[in-house]
Formats: structure tokens, C-alpha cells, sequence
């Protein structure tokens, strides 16, 4: 039960999505069994997530003046209960938002999350966002991001499976919920706007740091990657019929995306870069 208290999904009161911990998750839907996953506990995580992850990459917000608002008030919704925080705590929390251009209130979900990785029961409580936990957390929500892209991924393989089992009927039924709720129109916007170079997300960072940019430049390669893996599994499953409207759409961002970057150098697929 202590991996399923580690996984545990955070509500926020700002209007998004339960943030699920999406990495742990992805884990989980690849081999709950070994992670000491009952079937139960698995159909938790997903009921709780499966909005989140139907919003796909577009389920993390921008910074915005209502989030802002809540920290500052120093109290906030985690874990299904109010969280107080304290002056350096709401310091950091919007600091953090800026540099990640992130939702305030989704910033400090993350924040939690990655100063509790280093196992203590009681993580240390940052009084500045010095440049080591700029980097852990920004490392961090990267691989998060990605991880929320592998667990449609795996839903979607998993949907598929021939075995006549109690997880793939729970990731089937989530997977139609998801689909209800516009997981293909998420998809393809998301797909879309990668290949046109046109994702709002860039962190502060990313426009000034070598580093940082280098590192959000493959990973918007590899979340690019991923969703055309999920769009072919999404059409290859016969849930979802691609429209002549979508396919069309798809086409002109890839003529203008990356085969457009293949003939003109850094137009097109390189302003994904």
C-alpha cells in the first residue's frame, strides 16, 4: 500500500484536472503486480487520473492570476485535503511557476512531489529556488510531461491486448472515457502543434539557458515521438475513425512541419527545435 500512498493524485481547486504522478503511473499500467498494485488500487489511480491524461499535454496550464491568487493566500487543495504554506514555500512556488511557465497551483503540486524523491518522510522545506532546485524540478516536470504521454501510450497498447483479464477491461472502460471526454481531439491538437512549432510551454529557461534548452528541444522531439505513436494506435484501434477533416489537418502539419523542415532547413520541424 506504500506505492500506492506514494502515487497518490493531487486535487487542486483552480479548475484543472487531478495531477496525477504520472512517471509512477506509467509504471504501474506496464506492471502493476510488481509494484504491489492490487486491482483496486490500480482502478483508483485511473479513475483519478484519466481526466488529466485525456487533457494530454495541454492538461498543464500557464501561469495564471486565479492560481497565483490561491498560494499567495497560503493555503492550497493537495491530496484531498488543505495544505498551508508557508512565506518561502509560496516564494519558491511562484518563482518556480515563472521559470517553468506553469500554473501556480500545479507548480506546487510538482514542487511536493520532487523535494519528496529523496525518500525522507519530512522533505526540507527550500527558503529560495536556488539554482540546484531550479534544475532538479525542471528536470523533474520534463520527465513527467513525457510520462503522461506514456501512459495514454499504454493505455491505448494495453486496450488492445488479447488477454480477457480484469486490467484489460479496467484500461479499456478508461480508455472509452477518455475517448468520450476528447482524448483524439487533445491528441491531434497536441501533435499539431508540435510539428508547427507552436507549443506555449516553454519554460524561462529554455530562451536563455544552453542547457535547458538543450534538454527542452529533445524532449519536445521525443513528446513528438510519442503522440504520433498514440495518434497510429488511437486510428489503428477500431474505437476511433479518423475523419477526412483530421487526416487532412495531420498532413498539412506534417508537409509544414517535418517534412517542411527536411527541405528548408530550420523552417518547419526546427521551430520544434
Amino acid at each position: 500500500r506504500g506505492v500506492a500512498s506514494a502515487m497518490a493524485s493531487t486535487s487542486i481547486t483552480s479548475g484543472s484536472p487531478v495531477i496525477p504522478a504520472a512517471a509512477a503511473l506509467y509504471f504501474s499500467l506496464e506492471d502493476a503486480a510488481s509494484r504491489g498494485l492490487s486491482h483496486d488500487e490500480l482502478a483508483k489511480l485511473l479513475d483519478e487520473s484519466a481526466d488529466f491524461l485525456c487533457g494530454c499535454l495541454g492538461s498543464y496550464k500557464a501561469p495564471n492570476a486565479r492560481s497565483k491568487a490561491e498560494v499567495e493566500s497560503g493555503s492550497v487543495q493537495y491530496g484531498g485535503e488543505k495544505r498551508s504554506l508557508n512565506a518561502s514555500i509560496r516564494e519558491v512556488t511562484i518563482a518556480a511557476s515563472k521559470k517553468l511557465n506553469l500554473d501556480e497551483v500545479q507548480t506546487y503540486a510538482l514542487l511536493r512531489r520532487c523535494l519528496a524523491e529523496d525518500g525522507s518522510s519530512a522533505p526540507a522545506q527550500p527558503a529560495s529556488l536556488d539554482d540546484d532546485l531550479a534544475e532538479r524540478l525542471t528536470t523533474y516536470y520534463f520527465r513527467e510531461r513525457l510520462s503522461v504521454l506514456k501512459c495514454v501510450h499504454a493505455l491505448l497498447m494495453h486496450a488492445q491486448a488479447v488477454d480477457d483479464d480484469r486490467t484489460t477491461e479496467l484500461v479499456s472502460t478508461t480508455l472509452e472515457r477518455m475517448l468520450e471526454k476528447g482524448l483524439e481531439a487533445n491528441l491531434v491538437d497536441g501533435i499539431c502543434a508540435h510539428l508547427l512549432g507552436e507549443t506555449p510551454a516553454r519554460p524561462e529557461d529554455a530562451r536563455k539557458n544552453p542547457s535547458v534548452s538543450k534538454d527542452w528541444s529533445e524532449l519536445a522531439l521525443e513528446e513528438t515521438r510519442v503522440m504520433l505513436e498514440c495518434v497510429f494506435l488511437m486510428y489503428y484501434d477500431r474505437r476511433t475513425k479518423c475523419s477526412s477533416a483530421t487526416f487532412a489537418r495531420l498532413a498539412r502539419a506534417f508537409e509544414r512541419g517535418a517534412l517542411g523542415g527536411a527541405r528548408g532547413g530550420a523552417r518547419g520541424w526546427g521551430a520544434v527545435l
